[in-house]
């Protein structure tokens, strides 16, 4: 993905139509690169190899996904992954690490993250 999105703007023929997810966000995170590693999530589920990478990815953006709206989304995504993936403690501490750095205010409103890091840890 860090690869992909440079080389495809240098191709691109009327120059760059990219919308960057934060200021302070390096240029692969754009709205389309979030959407496609969530779909990779999805599609791939039961892939832990593949699971692994994508919570990699995620686990740098911390709150620009609550500040986008994405907040929700990624964490259903967590809470089927972590469940689907109880038994790997990569993942769980991956996801516990995710759900942690959406931040105070989706913890607030999302009273399922509190539960979900609890069954995690059991």
């Amino acid at each position: 993905l860090r690869r992909m999105y440079p080389r495809a703007r240098e191709l691109a023929a009327h120059g760059p139509r990219v919308v960057i997810l934060g200021k302070n966000v390096p240029e692969v995170w754009t709205f389309k690169g979030l959407e496609r590693v969530l779909i990779n999530m999805r599609l791939f589920g039961e892939d832990a190899a593949i699971q692994v990478e994508c919570l990699t990815l995620l686990s740098t953006l911390g709150e620009v996904l609550f500040n986008n709206g994405m907040a929700g989304e990624v964490f259903q995504i967590l809470e089927v992954l972590m469940r689907r993936h109880s038994v790997r403690a990569d993942i769980l501490a991956k996801g516990v690490l995710i759900i942690a750095r959406l931040g105070p205010s989706f913890l607030q409103h999302e009273h399922r993250g509190v539960f979900t890091i609890i069954q995690a840890m059991d």
